[in-house]
């Protein structure tokens, strides 16, 4: 910045509303400042020092929270991970926090999310948030949110957004793609005035050169509406060259300029795509990041009792009839049925004779009626909701009497000869391994199954264990309540596949899959539970599978063609992409066991996923640079341990615990805890509101502790409260030791976005009397407040005096500022105008040849011409606008807002 702050010091430069306007200058440059007084109440309230207090206390907080790039992110209940740190601070210090986020499976793409929308949020104005993910994750991005982040997100269902006034009630919300693309909501989302929206799975957002899919039609809406936008996705894009260029359009149609443009310069330049697309894109992989364990896994192999075996082989055989009926009649629902009863069967004995009870009695009750295929036990009618979700079938099947009868008989028979297994053989070879493994050392066990029944079946029967269970039945308490147990006196977890998303599980360093899942992405994420960044020691999982079982085949695929386990920490990881859905696989796997498909068939279907898969981890890795991390954790962690940090957590902790304590509350606290009560009812009790910590590790590990710090919703509140306290008497007239003025004042800059600066300045009576600021602040705390006069005049002088003094560090701080934005901005500016001359060029030339056509053709050809001229004059407009907008991003403007004035007077 090369202009001066000239600040106009005459009383007569302030307006009757207490602004006075002052000019930037210097070169070419020219800002407005205004400089907002507050107004002077006559009298100060009595109890106006104790609430001054408090207020000087939250200022110097807030100061130094301010002036800190890193400290939201000690505000964030996570283990703070370098790359995760390094990722938001990017965007966040972009001038334009647009991006995409390609990041490999595992590294925590939710996490940076929720930095980057934190930082967003507490420090540059960002208000309105809307987060797209796909159907399934919608509860795991409001947990993650919630305990990570402190952040309540309301989630968007087809009920909700009938309603007119769906998205003006709240301000945070989470919605499926699926419903976000339905056209007849549109108007209402981009009539909410959104200020950052992102897409997870980003890559669901495909189109090409001739086809536009509804949900990219939505994103591209929202991306010109918003001003932050952000995309994630570990695969971005599948094969076709068409595909980034589109994805990358939605974050600004500049970068790469016009599709053809795109197509002659970049198609054949690997490393020319990189340059261009490295100021957006952030991408890093597993094996450059690096801080994990080794895994060791291993596959028990079970040899069926004879009992077990007739029940097998004689369930198989009806699954596959079923099945192949269903394919055969293209019932999709039905078929999918038969897939989960597969799964059931190779889970547990007791899972599947529930399942076979339930479809039983469902079809005895539905018998010579014409009903859906839906299913039967809460464990299938889970999974039914969940692939009706996923894949979007909403079908009715007429059923066939006689079919039924046959049907209703053969789950009779089947559940008779269930009933005479007396002998679990994949059980006792359970409690052999944990036995076996408790051996060698390890204390805590996870234990996967796809249902809650056979949960409950393992819970009953694992004796001498100390036992908790986890599934998507659990409400929030119960859930945090499971985990709480496991971390505590519990040794074994047994989860569904609610507990493979988003969980930190790694106090466990075994984890046994009593069934498997068949999809590679599932098993990767409960394998993630344990075998993650912060893990100390080698893990070792366990996969159990029955020989000569559909188990038995999906371990073959899982460890022979995919080889998940062989290099955890390189490409397989990406290869996770292979199936991108788990009833796609299911379907060509049954379609081999029901004889529809050959073995070599599937094999080769499976060769033909696993090396599209891998060209797309080759397509990815060719065209987006992976970035190899400069930030210094250690120095991140050595100035948030320091004493400065440690006091300032230190103040925080006193000012909100004096706070809450005055404000009626019985206040609980060592040196680690922190509990809050409210007043006694009538009962006699108090009722325990609060319980946490204000220390971030202590936070990290302690689940059943919230984690108090600023944009945590108590500490916020306390904050709100207190400031809104003060602006009742903005002007108050304290005793002190000194004679003079304290200034209380904030500074927004209001640029790319809004940047927020907080000054405390003393000005004395007498210069002699100059005491020390830190000094002064703590007088204010313990001062008497005595009912004064106020002369406005003079306190406009001594606050331009003020300001005088501040003018070094404002002018310092806003030049530092501007420093960071205009060179970014100055990127944008010559993108803009590169693609606006290449989109001029393309359509000039296409102009040229109607016109010839109408020269030599007549008339005919005069439409195109006219139709062509207008498309110029639009390019050439839309071009003008965007670079008014970028132009508009370098003009600063500044306003001091003048919170709070303290007069400090020794006399009695």
């Amino acid at each position: 910045m090369q202009g001066k702050l000239n600040f106009d010091m005459s009383p007569e430069a302030f307006d009757q509303k207490g602004t006075v306007l002052h000019t930037l200058t210097g070169g070419s440059e020219e800002l407005q400042i205004a400089i907002r007084m507050p107004a002077t109440p006559g009298e100060p309230a009595a109890a106006e020092a104790a609430q001054t207090g408090y207020f000087s206390r939250l200022w110097a907080l807030m100061q130094r929270y301010y002036r800190d790039p890193l400290a939201v992110f000690s505000s964030s209940r996570t283990m703070l991970l370098p790359h995760q740190v390094e990722a938001a601070l990017k965007v966040v210090s972009a001038s334009r926090p647009r991006f995409l986020i390609a990041d490999e499976v595992g590294l925590g793409k939710t996490i940076e999310a929720g930095l980057i929308l934190k930082e967003l949020k507490l420090k540059h104005g960002y208000r309105k948030i809307l987060i797209v993910v796909p159907s399934p994750l919608m509860a795991q991005w409001q947990q993650e949110l919630r305990t990570k982040f402190a952040e309540e997100f309301t989630i968007l269902n087809g009920d909700a957004m009938r309603k007119p006034a769906a998205l003006q009630n709240g301000n945070q919300f989470l919605v499926s793609i699926d419903l976000a693309k339905d056209e007849r909501y549109l108007d209402q989302f981009l009539g909410a005035n959104f200020d950052l929206v992102v897409f997870d799975e980003a890559h669901r957002l495909r189109r090409d050169a001739n086809t536009v899919t509804q949900a990219w039609h939505f994103a591209n809406a929202m991306s010109s509406a918003v001003e932050g936008f952000l995309l994630l996705s570990a695969t971005p894009f599948r094969g076709k060259l068409e595909e980034i260029f589109f994805l990358i359009q939605l974050i600004d149609p500049d970068i790469l300029g016009p599709l053809a443009t795109f197509q002659t310069q970049f198609a054949e330049d690997a490393s020319l795509l990189r340059d261009r697309l490295a100021p957006v894109v952030i991408r890093r992989r597993k094996i450059d990041v690096g801080g994990f364990t080794k895994r060791f896994a291993k596959t028990v192999k079970i040899d069926l009792g004879r009992e077990e075996r007739e029940f097998y082989d004689r369930t198989t055989e009806y699954v596959k009839t079923e099945f192949n009926r269903a394919l055969s009649r293209g019932e999709n629902l039905k078929s999918f049925i038969m897939i989960v009863f597969q799964k059931l069967l190779d889970s547990s004995p007791y899972a599947l004779l529930r399942a076979l009870d339930g479809r039983r009695a469902r079809l005895e009750g539905l018998y010579f009626r014409v009903m859906h295929e839906i299913a039967e036990s809460d464990d299938v009618m889970e999974a039914v909701r969940e692939f009706q979700e996923e894949e979007g079938f909403e079908e009715a099947g007429v059923i066939n009497p006689q079919e039924v009868r046959q049907e209703i008989q053969h789950l009779t028979h089947l559940a008779v000869l269930g009933r005479k297994i007396e002998s679990d053989s994949k059980l006792k070879h359970l409690q052999k391994t944990l036995k076996t493994m408790r051996g060698m050392g390890h204390q805590k066990f996870v234990i996967f199954t796809q249902f809650k029944s056979t949960l409950e079946y393992l819970a009953d029967n694992l004796k001498g264990y100390r036992v908790a269970g986890f599934h998507g039945g659990l409400n929030f308490e119960q859930k945090e309540a499971a985990i709480r147990s496991f971390f505590e006196d519990t040794d074994i977890l047994i989860c569904t596949e609610a507990g493979g998303e988003g969980r930190n599980l790694q106090i466990a360093a075994c984890l046994i899959n009593y069934d498997l899942p068949w999809s590679p992405l599932k098993l990767e994420q409960r394998i993630g539970r344990i075998h993650r960044f912060g893990q100390v020691r080698d893990v070792h999982i366990v996969n159990f599978a029955c020989r000569d079982t559909v188990a038995e085949r999906v371990v073959e695929v899982l460890e022979e063609k995919i080889r998940l386990f062989e290099n955890a920490l390189g490409p397989s990881d990406t290869l996770l992409g292979a199936f991108e859905s788990e009833y796609k696989f299911g379907r060509s796997l049954m379609a081999f066991l029901g004889a529809k498909k050959t073995r070599r068939e599937h094999n080769e279907e499976l060769e033909r996923s696993l090396f599209l898969a891998k060209e797309n981890l080759r397509n990815v890795d060719r065209l987006i640079s992976t970035e190899h991390m400069s930030f210094n954790l250690a120095a991140f962690r050595h100035a948030h341990d320091s004493e400065e940090g440690r006091q300032s957590g230190s103040a925080l902790k006193s000012l909100i615990t004096d706070y809450s304590a005055a404000a009626g509350m019985t206040v609980k606290a060592d040196s680690t805890v922190v509990e809050l009560r409210e007043p006694a009812h009538e009962n006699g009790k108090n009722r325990i509101v609060r319980r946490g910590t204000f220390d971030h590790d202590l936070a990290t590990k302690r689940v059943d502790l919230e984690f108090f710090a600023f944009g945590h919703e108590y500490i916020d509140r306390c904050a709100a409260e207190i400031l809104a306290a003060s602006e009742k008497s903005p002007v108050v007239k304290l005793t002190a030791k000194h004679d003079g003025m304290l200034f209380f004042m904030s500074l927004t800059l209001e640029l790319d976005k809004r940047y927020k600066r907080m000054y405390r300045v003393y000005v004395p009576r007498h210069e002699r009397d100059d005491a020390l600021l830190e000094e002064i602040c703590s007088l204010v705390a313990v001062a008497t407040a005595i009912p004064a006069e106020i002369d406005a005049g003079y306190l406009k002088a001594v606050t331009l005096r003020a300001i005088e003094k501040l003018e070094a560090e404002i002018r310092e701080d806003v030049k530092t500022i501007i420093a960071k934005v205009r060179p970014s901005e100055s990127y944008w500016h010559k993108r803009i105008v590169d693609s606006a001359e290449a989109r001029k060029s393309q359509i000039e030339e296409r102009l040229e040849i109607q016109r010839g056509k109408l020269r030599w053709y007549g008339d005919k050809f005069a439409g195109s011409v006219t139709k062509i001229a207008g498309e110029k004059r639009r390019s050439e407009l839309d071009a003008y606008e965007r670079l008014q907008r970028s132009d508009s991003r370098l003009k600063p403007r500044i306003i001091i807002d003048v919170k709070k004035v303290c007069i400090l007077s020794s006399a009695h």
